[in-house]
């Protein structure tokens, strides 16, 4: 019995406008290149997460007490190649490895130059200044949950198995990058419910192949997870601070405050460019990646205290 392709149903975006990809690219180039050398001329020592995963880093562990060991590896092999501007490097290129799956989402919506300020605004919030140079979880998971959504956008707009195995690669590396893979996951599935070729999705093998790549793939991290009794979950709940009364529902609510105020500079270029509402209608499935993460974290920490 011959099963048709995987096609989508909906029209495709239009090609993309070209002819402007050098100065976003000269954009990015400057960025790596500030961010790989202001720490490494200012820093008269690693930032304290940098040097954890060195120590780590070095014997190779499948896991930590931690965290997932991606970023140890990751760490430990710039160090060795580069030294600690190495590190940085590695940090930048994480970053502006985000801002392009950013970058190619608008433009597979058929929308290049959005997908370019989006991918620049990106690049202008707080978790993409500050912080980048502290090379860790946090930092290594934002490629791979980009990639995730982009690699998901993909396989149900165009079809085949191709961009399902991407995905199954991406959640196995973001498995190993960051528990809260489980809020990308989150996302992932209201995306695929919202689209519309979602649901037909499911009736065929490349989301299931997804699904087992991604295990198979962690089958030995999630060995050691199991041998080591789950301690990084352990060590995660040790860290907790239990909250009661009215501090249950603040708790979440200071958190999204928290996202929004990080998210302020772009609002602010928003405004200083007088960007207006367009009248295309906002894509369903973008939304969704963007969004249900952060309603799925605040709800855990709602339901759990």
């Amino acid at each position: 019995m011959n099963v048709a392709p995987d096609r989508p149903v909906t029209t495709p975006p239009q090609p993309a406008a070209r002819g402007h990809g050098g100065p976003f690219g000269l954009l990015l180039l400057g960025y790596v290149v500030l961010w790989t050398l202001l720490p490494a001329l200012a820093f008269r020592a690693v930032p304290l997460d940098v040097a954890e995963n060195l120590l780590w880093g070095r014997e190779w562990p499948l896991g930590t007490y931690k965290h997932p060991p991606l970023q140890a590896w990751l760490a430990w092999s710039a160090d060795v190649a580069l030294g600690h501007a190495g590190v940085y490097l590695l940090s930048a290129l994480c970053l502006a490895a985000t801002a392009v799956c950013v970058e190619r989402f608008g433009r597979d919506l058929g929308d290049a130059g959005a997908g370019r300020r989006g991918a620049l605004l990106l690049l202008c919030t707080w978790y993409a200044t500050v912080p980048v140079p502290e090379f860790n979880a946090n930092v290594v998971q934002m490629p791979i949950w980009a990639f995730a959504g982009l690699a998901l956008r993909r396989a149900l707009d165009r079809g085949g198995l191709g961009w399902w195995v991407a995905l199954g690669l991406a959640l196995a590396a973001a498995l190993h990058a960051k528990y809260s893979v489980i809020f990308l996951v989150v996302g992932l599935a209201a995306a695929l419910v919202v689209h519309p070729n979602g649901w037909r999705s499911l009736t065929r093998p490349g989301p299931w192949l997804a699904g087992v790549l991604a295990v198979a793939v962690s089958v030995p991290h999630l060995r050691w997870l199991v041998a080591s009794d789950f301690q990084p979950l352990v060590y995660a709940a040790g860290r907790s601070e239990t909250v009661a009364g009215a501090a249950v529902v603040l708790a979440p609510l200071k958190f999204l405050a928290a996202q929004a105020l990080d998210l302020a500079p772009v609002a602010v270029l928003l405004a200083i460019a007088g960007v207006s509402r367009r009248e295309r209608r906002p894509d369903a499935g973008l939304i969704a990646l963007a969004f249900a993460p952060l309603a799925a974290m605040a709800l855990y920490g709602l339901a759990m205290g």
